[in-house]
């Protein structure tokens, strides 16, 4: 029966030590949940610029520069051929939402479809789109011509 009482009063001493203090504020401890749950910061263009090397069209996944990235160079008249397994269709296919143009002469066009057609969203040379939400043309991108 003695050793009952000691284990109940342990625990209670346990409890009370650790329980907040009357005044304390209640302010949530950081864990691995809210972590994940925290906004993502925006990466600016001169960082995404860093990450595309010269002569290259770059995409990402994501708006802001975010998210998988991949790079072509040259005409292409279909980003099916590039596997993305983040991509809804396991390929760029209909899939950028922001864009750099790293080109060294060329503006470049993507095309809404496949062999540079449908709607455009030109690029001009060193420009970017953080977002192509904002001209419409997010996930459209389907194949890009340079000049």
């Amino acid at each position: 029966m003695l050793r009952k009482l000691a284990v109940v009063v342990a625990a209670l001493a346990a409890t009370v030590a650790f329980a907040p203090a009357a005044n304390a504020t209640s302010q949530a401890v950081p864990t691995k949940a809210t972590a994940v749950l925290a906004p993502e910061v925006a990466v600016s263009a001169n960082e995404a610029a860093a990450t595309c090397a010269d002569g290259l069209l770059c995409f990402w996944q994501h708006k802001d520069y975010e998210g998988k990235k991949g790079s072509v160079e040259g005409n292409n008249t279909h980003w099916s051929r590039f596997g993305q397994s983040a991509c809804p269709d396991g390929n760029w296919n209909d899939c950028a939402s922001s864009a750099m143009n790293r080109g060294t002469s060329c503006d470049v066009r993507l095309y809404e479809h496949h062999s540079y057609s449908g709607d455009v969203e030109k690029i001009e040379r060193g420009g970017n789109r953080k977002n192509l939400k904002d001209d419409d043309f997010n996930d459209k991108a389907s194949s890009n011509r340079w000049c």
